[in-house]
């Protein structure tokens, strides 16, 4: 009767051949990609002739836009700073990094996003008007 309960003997572990190994799969949803944004700040000049022009109407936080002026007899790259919805032009930016991301947005058609930051006392400064202009664009992904 003993031998009607014995114990078996304990197998030893298999080797997983290469066609059945398995991997985890991630079925999860990945996570959406956040829009990149590249911030910029710039300083515009605006003569006296100009701001004569619009004076007091114009104020911080007011937002601005760009426009490309391509035939500039100056500079081939210039970008014209515009305000009351493309009706005014305040002035150009600088050459630099600032007016290189604006022609790349631009020339893409991606979303720029500006505002007068803040402006000196022109009164102080024989009338001509230093505003500050910071703003985003918004990359593709």
């Amino acid at each position: 009767m003993l031998g009607l309960f014995k114990k078996k003997a304990p197998e030893a572990p298999k080797k997983a051949d290469s066609a059945t190994k398995t991997k985890a799969v991630d079925n999860s949803t990945p996570a959406p990609k956040k829009p990149v944004k590249k911030e910029f700040s710039d300083f515009i000049y605006t003569p006296a002739e100009i701001y004569d022009g619009i004076g007091e109407d114009v104020c911080e936080e007011d937002a601005v836009s760009f426009i490309q002026e391509p035939d500039n007899q100056h500079d081939s790259n210039a970008v014209k700073v515009m305000w009351k919805r493309s009706k005014v032009q305040l002035g150009y930016l600088y050459k630099g990094r600032t007016q290189k991301l604006v022609n790349e947005a631009l020339a893409n058609d991606w979303k720029i996003r500006a505002k007068i930051d803040f402006m000196n006392d022109p009164e102080k400064t024989d009338k001509a008007k230093w505003i500050c202009i910071t703003g985003s664009v918004t990359l593709p992904e």
